[in-house]
């Protein structure tokens, strides 16, 4: 069963000994510091490191970083970019929605930070998460929208 933790800007998902990290750090040293952290860890047989390192940040306008935004969401990898919302105050972007998977999750984490916005607060919601106990390749919905029979 997988499991979940969020410490500082680097979230942390387990299963079945393999372990994903996912977030923000600010230097390569940090993201290095964290992979050996969690392979030194007993039980622990393989860690994917996502971490995406944080530059320094440049001031910009909201409103350009905004577009900057937009414009990276319309072209992202998922078609589902219009469940999510952004709003940038002072060069901070706020996230909020939802995403299919924890892939789509750390893109649209890094997505502000490449548009030149500061550290992002993520308040997405992944929707297709395996319930406990079921396979991992459940999906709760059909294609239309409307709930499958269980």
């Amino acid at each position: 069963m997988p499991s979940s933790t969020v410490w500082w800007d680097i979230l942390l998902r387990s299963r079945r000994a393999h372990v994903d990290l996912f977030g923000l750090v600010d230097s390569k040293f940090e993201k290095y510091a964290a992979q050996q952290t969690a392979e030194m860890q007993r039980a622990v047989v393989h860690v994917n490191n996502n971490l995406t390192v944080v530059n320094a940040w440049e001031p910009r306008g909201d409103s350009e970083i905004q577009e900057a935004i937009d414009e990276k969401l319309k072209w992202s990898f998922f078609d589902k970019a219009s469940d999510i919302e952004v709003r940038v105050d002072n060069g901070v972007a706020l996230l909020q929605g939802t995403v299919d998977t924890w892939r789509q999750w750390q893109h649209v984490m890094n997505i502000p930070v490449k548009a030149g916005g500061r550290r992002p607060h993520n308040q997405l919601k992944i929707r297709l998460q395996p319930q406990r106990g079921r396979n991992p390749l459940y999906v709760p919905m059909d294609f239309g929208g409307a709930p499958t029979g269980e």
